[in-house]
């Protein structure tokens, strides 16, 4: 079950070009946004899910986005908390570094990732948490811009309006791996915490063609919701896993002057 409660965090990404980021980036990134998730299975919650940004007050090229997971403290047989922070180039939403901190238990692993856009090169390193110990260090070279950490959150939402299918880098422990997006025409309700009324959707589907992202790591088919509006707040996602399925749902949030989507009466972009 703890395999569960931390593959969540992986479960969607997508990049495109620059300018289709720069355009749609503007409406979605809001300074200070807060989104509260609970992560279930089926009828049983095991933790919630907290994704924030802000931006740096030294660089206004930059952006900080934080992704954060803490199990349910009445479910005794899991005991998790994970840390994720990204710095992103506002123009382009790359991840410029990423920093985690998981402890499952008494086990602690920290991780460090900085990409060099100019030389297109990237150094990744896990250290065990307790023993100081060096679990991996890995430097790629001649690479790509790529996706990891909660900028996979981020990438879904500002290219979620779009059609088809993209295949997206993702950097997964210190490996550069493919993860596949399918964004539909679908537009569904869906019925969360978060709202009184059901939050119209678009709907998308994935594929990751690797298995990690967390100290277990999500792998395989996944599906996502994302509100239909300029803000593209995710809405609710599901995972198949060892198990069953884990549900995220968003149940609380702050976003000062968003109204959920729903019915007829949305603002069309």
């Amino acid at each position: 079950m703890k395999r569960l409660m931390i593959s969540l965090i992986v479960f969607s990404a997508m990049l495109n070009t620059a300018e289709s980021q720069e355009t749609n980036l503007a409406s979605v990134l809001q300074p200070g946004e807060a989104l509260q998730y609970k992560v279930r299975w089926k009828f049983l919650r095991l933790g919630t899910l907290y994704f924030t940004t802000r931006p740096d007050e030294q660089d206004s090229t930059k952006y900080f986005l934080s992704l954060t997971i803490v199990s349910n403290p009445s479910l005794p047989i899991i005991d998790i908390e994970e840390y994720n922070t990204s710095t992103i180039d506002y123009g382009s939403i790359y991840p410029l570094d990423y920093t985690g901190e998981w402890r499952n238990g008494k086990f602690v692993t920290k991780i460090r990732m900085e990409y060099e856009m100019d030389s297109r090169r990237a150094r990744y390193s896990e250290h065990d948490g307790n023993t100081k110990s060096i679990i991996k260090e890995t430097i790629l070279t001649d690479i790509a811009p790529f996706v990891n950490g909660p900028t996979l959150f981020l990438f879904t939402r500002v290219h979620s309006d779009q059609v088809g299918n993209l295949d997206v880098p993702t950097l997964i422990g210190g490996d550069l791996k493919q993860t596949r997006l399918y964004f539909t025409p679908v537009v569904e309700h869906v019925d969360v915490d978060a709202s009184a009324l059901p939050i119209r959707c678009r709907k998308y589907f994935g594929k990751a063609n690797w298995q990690g992202g967390t100290s277990a790591g999500l792998s395989g088919e996944f599906t996502g919701w994302i509100s239909d509006d300029n803000a593209a707040v995710v809405v609710q996602a599901e995972m198949k896993v060892l198990l069953g399925s884990i549900t995220l749902e968003l149940e609380k949030y702050h976003r000062p002057g968003w109204t959920p989507p729903s019915g007829e009466n949305l603002a069309k972009k």
